[in-house]
């Protein structure tokens, strides 16, 4: 069970920041999606992801209220990968606040650094989490 929450807050935490990122850079591949089929309830990509992320954390929540809470200490890792995302936030921010043309190029880097980091801190979470869990 704690398993189940661990893992439906690491979800979570990572919809939730990928939401964030896209409704923040204005990200728009596929954007406007009727819900439904109803053309009157639009939602963009970013805030499906943000409700998606959301509910996952709400799941996540309920599962450690019911099954109680342990401990687990953040990595240097995982500290480093929030660091980078906040930093991404705020680079996307200045982008659209002040629109030079190197900004872009700059920011899809970090991006690309963020979700690699992302996914090393991913694993190495999961990693630790199964070692702490079998002993």
């Amino acid at each position: 069970m704690k398993r189940a929450a661990l893992i439906f807050g690491v979800l979570a935490v990572l919809l939730l920041a990928d939401g964030t990122w896209m409704e923040l850079a204005n990200y728009q591949p596929g954007d406007q999606n009727p819900i439904f089929g109803n053309p009157h309830f639009i939602v963009s990509d970013g805030a499906t992801v943000l409700v998606a992320g959301g509910t996952l954390l709400i799941v996540a929540a309920v599962i450690i209220l019911i099954s109680g809470y342990r401990p687990f200490p953040p990595s240097l890792l995982g500290k480093a990968t929030t660091f980078f995302q906040i930093i991404l936030v705020f680079a996307a921010i200045f982008a659209a606040a002040y629109p030079y043309p190197s900004l872009p190029e700059i920011n899809r880097v970090l991006a690309y650094f963020v979700a690699g980091l992302t996914t090393i801190s991913g694993f190495h979470y999961s990693f630790v989490t199964a070692r702490r869990l079998s002993s």
